[in-house]
């Protein structure tokens, strides 16, 4: 036993130096211009909503759920520049949670106070009918409805947070792998956090349009243009009146 327990302390001491080197290692080589600034060009777009709506039009609870919603997403990008996939995937997720949150306290001040008490909670089924039924008729127009989206993605992140899909996997061949420098996975996050950024921009545009319609918080609208794709602008402009740019 003693043997045992002298062999797993010196594992332990070296384990923070081995890990840093390799994360160091893939940070390096992943933070390539290409294959990081997609994603982080998509965050910026949060920065906005949260300077422009949350923190000057919604309550303090609605914008200190949306900073944690800001702050996974930019987490997910920091943990894909280290090449763990998964919990980047894990974070994903929580940030599109955190959106909808966000979205949901601002209308709902009373339960927002609830939950600081443990008195209310609600979950992502409950909040997804919540904006299917919502007076802002998201699903009017199919091109910006940001539901099945939603929907989709969530489907799919929860499989990496629960690792009921192969291709999620961080360990190979029957070695734990911490961290992966790998262009296929890097190619599915990425994916999946496009997806997800451009759905929780057309969710905000549509429930505050008048706010940020016609020439209103163009620098917001600014940054919404790095996350929202040009084939969606025209429409954006013609049925909620929302103008974005070309980047």
């Amino acid at each position: 036993m003693k043997t045992l327990l002298a062999e797993a302390k010196g594992s332990a001491s070296r384990f923070p130096g081995t890990l840093i080197d390799d994360l160091s290692i893939t940070c390096r080589e992943r933070s390539d211009h290409r294959c990081y600034l997609p994603g982080y060009l998509a965050v910026v777009s949060l920065q906005g909503w949260r300077q422009f709506v949350f923190e000057r039009m919604r309550s303090e609870s609605a914008a200190k759920f949306f900073l944690e919603c800001q702050n996974d997403s930019l987490q997910s990008l920091a943990l894909s520049l280290v090449g763990m996939w998964r919990p980047a995937l894990q974070s994903l997720r929580a940030a599109l949670e955190g959106c909808l949150a966000a979205a949901y306290y601002s209308d709902h001040p009373v339960e927002a106070r609830r939950w600081t008490t443990g008195s209310f909670s609600i979950g992502f089924s409950q909040l997804l009918k919540y904006f299917e039924e919502h007076p802002a008729d998201l699903s009017a127009h199919a091109r910006l409805n940001p539901l099945p989206a939603l929907e989709k993605e969530y489907t799919t992140l929860s499989q990496a947070v629960h690792g009921s899909r192969l291709s999620f996997r961080m360990s190979t061949d029957g070695q734990i792998a911490l961290s992966r420098n790998d262009g296929r996975l890097h190619s599915m996050w990425l994916t999946r956090h496009r997806s997800v950024l451009q759905a929780i921009n057309l969710l905000l545009c549509g429930l505050f349009r008048d706010d940020i319609r016609g020439n209103d918080h163009a620098e917001l609208r600014k940054t919404i243009s790095l996350a929202v794709p040009r084939r969606l602008h025209e429409a954006l402009r013609r049925h909620w009146g929302v103008r974005l740019y070309h980047a």
